[in-house]
């Protein structure tokens, strides 16, 4: 029997998968005029809460990043950096509050709520859109 018939026996044996990975994007949007942010840092946690070390995307000039995830991954957590985030809630521990499905956002796409402004937009099957906003002066310095 030749190497590759022996591998797929003990594989099927042991009921070892390989776990397949999925991408989708992820495509912040200035919550204001509705225009894609480049170079936007995303911070994002696999799981159910915001618990150190993010993995962290940016955005190319479309207002675009990748993320690839295992088929383990079932929710994620994300939270901009160096801007203004415009889902509802004043503290910090709203970041924790926002969990997204990568089942939904793989199957009919999610869309973040906007307190920032009117821009909307429909959600996309594989695609995230986060919505904020560019900081203000003071908000630079404060942080």
């Amino acid at each position: 029997m030749n190497r590759a018939v022996w591998v797929i026996a003990i594989v099927l044996a042991t009921g070892v998968c390989p776990v397949a990975a999925a991408q989708f994007t992820i495509k912040v949007v200035n919550g204001h005029n509705g225009k894609p942010l480049k170079r936007t840092t995303v911070d994002v946690w696999f799981g159910n809460q915001a618990l150190p070390p993010p993995t962290q995307v940016t955005t190319t000039d479309d207002g675009n990043a990748r993320l690839a995830v295992t088929g383990s991954v079932e929710t994620i957590v994300i939270a901009g950096q160096w801007v203004g985030d415009c889902r509802a809630g004043k503290l910090k521990s709203y970041i924790d509050g926002n969990v997204y499905s990568v089942h939904d956002i793989l199957q009919t796409g999610v869309v973040t709520q906007n307190t920032c402004g009117k821009a909307r937009t429909q959600p996309t099957p594989g695609v995230l859109v986060f919505y904020v906003r560019p900081l203000h002066w003071w908000e630079k310095i404060h942080d």
